[in-house]
């Protein structure tokens, strides 16, 4: 397993891959604001909308990967208030169902929680 920091640059190259996970979370109950089912599009709207935060500095966002694809993915938003920039919060943890219980999500955590310190 590799994790990657993603960029406003590189959104696109796996914003599809993003967005399977994102179906495969909420199909699987994940409590991540959505209902039971999202379609693809949505969830690929839902990433693209996250590129002007990326290119700001406002979120970070990092995947996980192996050989046949994103496996998690968690991201950071830093606090933008003047008395807060040693504050963030980590949002939208996933871990695709296939690969639970192999320890994505606390790799991907570590890192957020390294980050965000």
């Amino acid at each position: 397993m590799k994790i990657v920091l993603i960029n406003a640059a590189t959104l696109p190259i796996y914003r599809a891959e993003l967005a399977q996970l994102l179906t495969d979370a909420v199909t699987h109950g994940a409590s991540v604001g959505y209902d039971t089912q999202i379609p693809h599009e949505d969830a690929e709207s839902y990433f693209h909308s996250l590129r002007p935060a990326l290119a700001k500095g406002e979120l970070l966002l990092w995947i996980a990967r192996d050989e046949s694809g994103v496996i998690g993915t968690v991201q950071l938003a830093l606090c933008q208030k003047p008395n807060g920039r040693n504050r963030a919060e980590v949002q939208k943890l996933l871990v695709h169902s296939r690969a639970r219980r192999n320890g994505v999500g606390a790799s991907v955590d570590e890192i957020a929680g390294k980050n965000g310190a």
